[in-house]
């Protein structure tokens, strides 16, 4: 599936990230589904930004994350990670 990145209001999309996170107490990244990066994090945990710190710790960090867009493609569903 692919998305046309000029009918998605990244603004929009980025207000809506901020109330999710603020309700949720949650801070998450959008990606779309292709695994491209939308919006990062407002702030990221400091022990992933340990273990992105290491050469093998980011890989697998970016094998999770790859494996959770792939998985919510497949159900076409939105879909959250802690």
């Amino acid at each position: 599936m692919s998305i046309n990145l000029e009918f998605i209001d990244i603004a929009l999309l980025s207000n809506v990230q901020d109330a999710i996170s603020e309700i949720s107490d949650l801070s998450f990244s959008t990606y779309d589904s292709n695994g491209i990066l939308l919006i990062p994090l407002k702030r990221e945990d400091k022990l992933i930004s340990r273990i992105k710190a290491y050469a093998s710790g980011k890989d697998e960090h970016e094998k999770f994350i790859r494996n959770g867009i792939e998985k919510a493609i497949t159900r076409k569903e939105a879909s959250i990670f802690k």
